[in-house]
C-alpha cells in the first residue's frame, strides 16, 4: 500500500495530481473550500476536462483510493504527507495573491498543534520562497 496523501486545491493542479497519485496506489484525499468540486471528486467524477481524468477518477474512487472533503483537519490528521495545490493570482499591482496558501498554512498548522505564532513563519517562507523563485509576494 502506498502512503495516504492530502491535496489542498481540487483545481487543475490538485485534481490531476490527485488522479495520479491515486492512480499509482496511494490513498489521497482531497480538500477544497468548493462544496461542488468535492462533491463532484467524492461521487468518482472530475471537476475538471483533462484526458483520461474521467477514467482515473472514477477507478480510483472504485478502488477505495480517492475521496474529498471540506475538513482539513480530518484530511491533515488521516494523511502523511499533504501537499498544497491552491491558486496564486496576481493583484492589481502585479504582485502574488498567497492569501490562499497562507489559509492553508494555517489550516495545516491547526490540524497538526501548531501555534500560530509558528504558522506565522510558514508564511514568511512562503514569502521567501516566492522571491527565490523570482516571484514577488503580494
Amino acid at each position: 500500500m502506498g502512503l495516504s496523501v492530502s491535496i489542498f486545491g481540487l483545481g487543475y493542479v490538485g485534481s490531476v495530481s490527485a488522479a495520479c497519485f491515486a492512480s499509482m496506489g496511494h490513498k489521497v484525499i482531497g480538500i477544497d473550500v468548493s462544496r461542488a468540486k468535492v462533491e463532484m471528486m467524492d461521487s468518482g467524477r472530475t471537476p475538471i476536462i483533462e484526458a483520461r481524468m474521467s477514467e482515473m477518477v472514477a477507478e480510483a474512487h472504485k478502488a477505495g483510493l480517492l475521496q474529498a472533503t471540506t475538513d482539513a483537519n480530518q484530511a491533515v490528521l488521516n494523511s502523511e504527507v499533504s501537499f498544497v495545490c491552491v491558486g496564486t493570482p496576481s493583484l492589481k499591482n502585479g504582485k502574488l495573491d498567497l492569501s490562499h496558501i497562507e489559509h492553508v498554512a494555517r489550516e495545516i498548522g491547526a490540524a497538526v498543534g501548531v501555534p500560530s505564532p509558528a504558522t506565522d513563519a510558514l508564511h514568511g517562507l512562503t514569502r521567501l520562497y516566492a522571491r527565490a523563485a523570482g516571484l514577488t509576494p503580494g
